[in-house]
């Protein structure tokens, strides 16, 4: 659904969801272990990290991008120029007016995405190079949502607030992934690709 500034709602007549991916998310996990055999011995718990790691992914996806609207040629919708509805918050303020799930589902988004990078490559496990690509996949993200918005593809905003809360939530995963790598140092190593 998607609203104007008028306070008018958009409705898509056809709606695309998340399960398309499953046949994308096999043939992922798939390409992952080929790459892996072709450089090292694959073990079973590199092999469950990727895999963990790559269905992680595919409910990331499926939270941030989905539902895809579909509207068709002649819609309503297509009379309005693009670029017309809600886009952007840029507000800080508004941080405080969301409600507990909102705030805790944004912080909690890309903790994991923090702590298996870290497990999985070595150069992720380094507080500086965590951080850097946790603002590049939170902002490309927030960018994302903001370009299928402004086609009428997604119904999402870029939100400011989402991105901090993202971040902070992801930097939060990298620290629980050092205080079990300060207690299982040896361990963590036989889940890495590389």
């Amino acid at each position: 659904m998607i609203q104007l500034p008028s306070g008018k709602f958009y409705s898509a007549p056809y709606v695309i969801k998340a399960p398309i991916l499953f046949p994308i998310v096999a043939i992922l996990i798939i390409f992952l272990v080929i790459q892996v055999r072709k450089r090292e011995k694959l073990t079973t718990y590199t092999f469950c990290s990727i895999t963990i790691f790559t269905i992680y992914l595919y409910f990331l996806t499926a939270v941030t991008l989905f539902p895809i609207n579909y509207y068709p040629i002649g819609s309503e919708i297509y009379n309005i120029p693009f670029g017309k509805q809600m886009m952007y918050n840029f507000n800080i303020l508004n941080l405080f007016s969301y409600n507990k799930n909102q705030l805790i589902g944004n912080f909690i988004l890309l903790m994991p995405f923090s702590f298996f990078i870290s497990i999985l490559k070595e150069k992720y496990a380094h507080p500086r190079t965590n951080f850097i690509m946790l603002i590049k996949i939170s902002l490309s993200i927030e960018i994302l949502q903001l370009v299928t918005n402004y086609f009428y593809i997604g119904s999402r905003i870029f939100d400011i607030n989402d991105l901090i809360l993202n971040i902070f939530g992801g930097f939060c995963g990298y620290i629980i992934f050092t205080a079990i790598k300060k207690i299982f140092s040896k361990e963590i190593d036989i889940f890495r690709i590389g």
